[in-house]
């Protein structure tokens, strides 16, 4: 990984000492709330690891220091007890016809939390410096957690607030993404699956660069022509991508960078592309 990304890529880890919130999400009474502790303490017999961060979902949920995105959601795909906490119930589900389900417990709610993975994810960056918000406690007051299918271009959205330095989720939508925000994804579909049509949508030069084989911590840095790109092209993310948007400028830019990280890892690997006479086209990459 390039060397000059590791304090921006930092923002993909955990903590090392993982905090908990400092509040809990509202509950509502009787059956479902019932319901809801009994979901949130069983766990499921097939899926043993989904609760490896219930360890951090007890006593040290009262820690007095806030948390970063990155580690508040960190916990929350975890997490059923955590994540059980922090949703505001009842919660609307908004469909694409505009038809609204409302849900009352987090038992339900699992049915629709549709996060494709809880190692890594992809990110869609205007700038590589505004990852580092995600990783900075009370630098964002709201997040929307995106899940892509770029085949039927669709999205499932989470909205997250924070409120008194508490997270929580407290809107679920699924929509058509739009304007040039949709346009991008509309092209990086065909992109990542494409291979002819990748061809016709690079740069006359395209900037890489990669960690030394020989030394991992020496850059093999250089240019790639359009002829090179089958043998040194990365692995491209397709089919379903996650984004998380907290203000990124899509409608003002030319420019979008793919960035492929880990909750629990350092390893990045970014995809930029730029808009010139209309046509997006891919101009570097760093593996």
């Amino acid at each position: 990984m390039n060397s000059r990304y590791l304090s921006i890529a930092a923002a993909c880890l955990p903590m090392a000492f993982l905090l908990s919130c400092t509040g809990r999400g509202k509950t509502t009474g009787g059956d479902e709330e019932e319901a809801d502790l009994q979901w949130a303490e069983e766990g499921d017999t097939e899926d043993e690891d989904w609760d490896e961060g219930d360890e951090f979902a007890g006593e040290e949920r009262q820690a007095a220091e806030p948390l970063s995105f990155n580690d508040f959601f960190f916990l929350f795909l975890r997490s059923k007890a955590y994540q059980a906490a922090h949703i505001k119930f009842p919660l609307d589900i908004e469909e694409l016809d505009k038809t609204v389900r409302t849900i009352s417990s987090g038992a339900a709610f699992r049915q629709y939390f549709l996060w494709p993975s809880d190692d890594d994810y992809t990110l869609l960056l205007t700038d590589l410096q505004e990852m580092e918000a995600l990783g900075t406690p009370l630098s964002l007051d709201s997040v929307s957690a995106e899940v892509i299918d770029l085949e039927a271009m669709t999205m499932r959205t989470y909205d997250f607030y924070c409120t008194d330095s508490v997270w929580q989720l407290r809107r679920s939508r699924n929509t058509e993404p739009r304007r040039r925000y949709g346009d991008f994804l509309r092209f990086y579909a065909q992109f990542s699956r494409d291979t002819l049509f990748q061809q016709e949508r690079l740069a006359e030069e395209i900037r890489f660069s990669s960690a030394d084989p020989d030394d991992e911590t020496q850059l093999i840095e250089g240019i790639l022509l359009p002829s090179q790109w089958q043998a040194f092209r990365p692995q491209l993310p397709e089919g379903v991508i996650t984004n998380l948007v907290f203000g990124q400028p899509y409608d003002d830019t030319k420019r979008i960078t793919l960035v492929e990280c880990g909750f629990a890892t350092s390893m990045m690997q970014t995809v930029t592309f730029e808009q010139r006479h209309g046509r997006w086209l891919l101009t570097s990459f760093d593996d």
